[in-house]
């Protein structure tokens, strides 16, 4: 592969970085916010998306995580 084609494929590897940066504090933010619910509405509907949602967040993320690894075998 040609320099100028790595160096496209760190691009847009920063760019994945980034958008995993953006998850993990939405998933932060989300648990923070579960966290803090009252006693009385964590089993509620809305908590259980809550959780839902950080869930699904976790997988995303890891799965940004093996496409990192993934790029980075193309840009040695």
């Amino acid at each position: 592969m040609n320099k100028a084609r790595r160096e496209k494929i760190m691009l847009a590897a920063e760019h994945f970085e980034n958008a995993k940066d953006i998850l993990e504090n939405v998933r932060d933010e989300e648990q923070d916010a579960m966290d803090n619910m009252p006693e009385n509405l964590q089993e509620s509907d809305r908590y259980l998306r809550m959780e839902e949602a950080v869930d699904i967040l976790e997988e995303v993320i890891d799965d940004v995580d093996e496409l990192l690894e993934s790029i980075s075998g193309l840009t040695e």
